[in-house]
C-alpha cells in the first residue's frame, strides 16, 4: 500500500497537464507524439484516487476492465517509455550520422566549387571561359548540359592548343559534346590503330593525305582535335550554313591557315590567347563546307566519315545513313544512345549499306562517360 500511496501522490492531475502540453507542443516526429498519447490515456480521479483509461482509447469490455489499478498503469507507462528511449537513442544515433554525412557531402561541395571557381576565367568582356582539364581531373558528373553557360572551352593539353566558342543561340549544334570529345581522343590515339591503319596505307601509297570528312561539325570540336593531333591528314568539317560563322570562327582561333580578324573574333578572347601564348600550329590541315544531308547525291569523295552524336530525333535515320554511305568506305560514329528507336533504325539502315557494322566501347580516352559509344562501319555494299 505504501508503494502504491506514493505512485498516487507523484500523479497529481496539475502534473499531467502540465506534462501534456510541453509534449504536444514539442512533438515533432512519430516518437515524441506517441509519447504525448501515452500521457492522454489516462485521467487522474481525484476524488477516488484512480486512474482510468480515455473514453478514445477503451477497449471493448466490462467496466471493471476500464477501471485499472495506479500502480500497475504506472508500471506499464514505464515499460513503454523506456521502450521509447531505446528509440530516441536509436534515433540520435542515426541523426548523428546524418550531420556527419551532411558535414562530408559540405566539404566536398566546398572542394567542388573550389576547383570549378579555380578552372574558370573571366575575360575582360566578362564572358567566362572553362579550363577542360580541370573537369577530366574530376570528372563527377556526366550531364549533357554541364559546360553550356561557358562562352568559351579551353581543351589545350601537352600536345598542342585548342580553344572552342559556344553559342546558346544555334541550339545543339552550338554546344560541345563529350562524345565528340571522346571521338576526337580515340581517333587521335590511333594513329597506327585497327581503324586507320589500312586507310593510311592507301592514302600514303596515293602520295596524299588522309581525307577525312566530319558531318555535323557544329563548333569543330571533335575534327579539330583530329587535325591537331594526327600527321599527315586534311579534315573537312561540315554543317549547314547556319552553323559555319561559329565553325570559322573556332578554325580561325586555333590553325595558323586562318586569320581570326577575317572572323570578328572577340578582343577578349584573342587578348586571353595571347596571355597565355596560343599555339595554332597542328600536324594536319583542316577545312569548312555546308553539307546538307537531304541532298540527293554528294560529288564528292573521302577516306573516312566521322561523326558525333548526330543520332538524333531532329534527323532521318535513314538520310543519315545514305549520306555517309556515299562519301566514304568507312565510318566512325560516336553516340550517346537517347532513344533507342532511333538508333535501332539509323543501326538497321548502315547495315544495309556497309559489310561490316560493330560498335565498341572507345578505348584511349581521358572522358570516362561510358554511356558514349562508337559504331565502325567498313565496306560499302
Amino acid at each position: 500500500m505504501q508503494g502504491r500511496s506514493i505512485l498516487l501522490d507523484c500523479v497529481s492531475e496539475s502534473a499531467l497537464e502540465d506534462a501534456r502540453a510541453q509534449v504536444y507542443a514539442c512533438a515533432l516526429n512519430e516518437q515524441e507524439f506517441f509519447m504525448a498519447t501515452l500521457l492522454y490515456e489516462y485521467t487522474y480521479d481525484k476524488t477516488h484516487g484512480t486512474l482510468s483509461r480515455n473514453s478514445a482509447t477503451e477497449d471493448s469490455g466490462s467496466d471493471d476492465e476500464q477501471s485499472v489499478d495506479p500502480a500497475e498503469a504506472m508500471l506499464q507507462r514505464g515499460s513503454r517509455l523506456r521502450q521509447l528511449r531505446l528509440m530516441e537513442h536509436e534515433d540520435e544515433a542515426a541523426r548523428r550520422n546524418l550531420a556527419h554525412q551532411d558535414e562530408i557531402d559540405e566539404q566536398a561541395n566546398e572542394m567542388n566549387d573550389g576547383d570549378e571557381s579555380e578552372s574558370i576565367v573571366l575575360l575582360i568582356d566578362q564572358s567566362n571561359l572553362f579550363i577542360y582539364e580541370s573537369f577530366l581531373r574530376h570528372q563527377r558528373v556526366y550531364d549533357d548540359l554541364k559546360h553550356v553557360d561557358y562562352k568559351y572551352i579551353d581543351y589545350s593539353n601537352g600536345c598542342y592548343s585548342l580553344i572552342v566558342e559556344q553559342d546558346k543561340s544555334l541550339g545543339k549544334g552550338g554546344f560541345c559534346w563529350d562524345a565528340a570529345f571522346i571521338l576526337g581522343e580515340y581517333l587521335s590515339s590511333q594513329e597506327n590503330g585497327n581503324v586507320l591503319h589500312d586507310l593510311r596505307r592507301d592514302a600514303k601509297s596515293g602520295e596524299r593525305p588522309l581525307d577525312i570528312v566530319e558531318l555535323g561539325a557544329g563548333t569543330g570540336l571533335c575534327g579539330m582535335m583530329v587535325a591537331k593531333a594526327l600527321t599527315d591528314v586534311h579534315v573537312t568539317l561540315t554543317d549547314l550554313g547556319l552553323l559555319m560563322p561559329l565553325l570559322k570562327r573556332n578554325l580561325s582561333r586555333n590553325f595558323a591557315a586562318f586569320d581570326e580578324r577575317t572572323t570578328h573574333s572577340s578582343t577578349a578572347i584573342l587578348d586571353y590567347m595571347a596571355t597565355i601564348k596560343h599555339d595554332k600550329s597542328s600536324k594536319g590541315s583542316v577545312s569548312s563546307a555546308v553539307l546538307d544531308w537531304d541532298q540527293e547525291s554528294h560529288n564528292a569523295s573521302f577516306d573516312l566519315v566521322i561523326a558525333a552524336d548526330v543520332v538524333a530525333t531532329l534527323y532521318d535515320p535513314s538520310t543519315l545513313a545514305r549520306t555517309i554511305h556515299s562519301l566514304a568506305n568507312v565510318a566512325v560514329i560516336s553516340f550517346k544512345e537517347r532513344l533507342s528507336s532511333v538508333h535501332r533504325e539509323f543501326e538497321a539502315q548502315m547495315a544495309n549499306y556497309y559489310e561490316s557494322i560493330e560498335i565498341i566501347q572507345p578505348t584511349g580516352c581521358r572522358n570516362l562517360n561510358t554511356a558514349v559509344k562508337i559504331l565502325i562501319a567498313k565496306g560499302r555494299k
